[in-house]
């Protein structure tokens, strides 16, 4: 049996079942650069004979192009390392089988090798924000020091208790207003009979003890109505 020969072929006698466009041309032209450097390519282009003067890629497409495009670098390289099919058809399936086992291979240790890259990349993103988060804390803990924390000072200000509701002027009037004026002031917020008597329970409450506080009216009228009564008195008629 023959011994597996790598031949020199001329580029312009190699044509290839893919698009140059499917390549990445920025990577093309890295590897032709490289190729250019030690005159070859590592792993030989897998040739089929198409005739006497013309050969077809069967794996290798990727180093073919780079071939191409290092032609176009250097017109001085001319030929790239090609292994032709030979005739025997057992030899043929030998030598595509093991060029199918060598790409997988290739394919999982680049797959691999990118896997441990990104990991690679995230660990060291982590390290970059933690390196960051400690500036920030460092940042804000020298603040804090100084006595000038703005996250304190911000939270402090925003947990501040609204200012209370002033209920002044309706304890005034319940305690000055006589039962007609009350009785009329009252008929805003109630209907029919009730006026007469809300205002009659005024009456005798603060001639027991004038009105103090807002908890004193709530007794009378309740909280939700004293709201009301705070929010609308002064439209009411006198």
């Amino acid at each position: 049996m023959k011994k597996l020969l790598v031949n020199l072929v001329e580029i312009d006698a190699i044509q290839s079942t893919y698009s140059r466009s499917e390549f990445n041309e920025q990577e093309l032209e890295r590897i032709a650069r490289q190729v250019l450097s030690c005159r070859g390519v590592i792993n030989p282009i897998l040739l089929k004979r198409i005739n006497l003067l013309k050969f077809e890629v069967l794996d290798g497409h990727f180093e073919y192009y780079a071939a191409v495009k290092a032609k176009e670098l250097d017109h001085t390289f001319d030929e790239v390392q090609a292994i032709i099919l030979p005739e025997d058809e057992a030899v043929q399936a030998a030598i595509i089988e093991q060029y199918k086992e060598l790409r997988k291979s290739k394919s999982n240790g680049d797959s691999y090798r990118e896997f441990f890259l990104e990991i690679q990349q995230t660990l060291s993103q982590i390290q970059t924000d933690i390196h960051e988060l400690k500036t920030v804390l460092q940042a804000l803990s020298q603040l804090q020091a100084d006595g000038n924390n703005p996250i304190k000072n911000h939270i402090t200000k925003k947990v501040l208790p609204p200012p209370p509701l002033d209920y002044s002027n309706l304890i005034d009037a319940m305690n000055t207003l006589d039962e007609r004026a009350l009785e009329d002031k009252l008929s805003y917020f109630y209907k029919g009979r009730y006026p007469r008597t809300q205002a009659k329970k005024v009456i005798d409450a603060r001639c027991q003890k004038p009105f103090a506080t807002v908890e004193d009216l709530r007794r009378i009228f309740g909280k939700d109505k004293l709201a009301e009564m705070r929010k609308n008195w002064d439209k009411t008629h006198p």
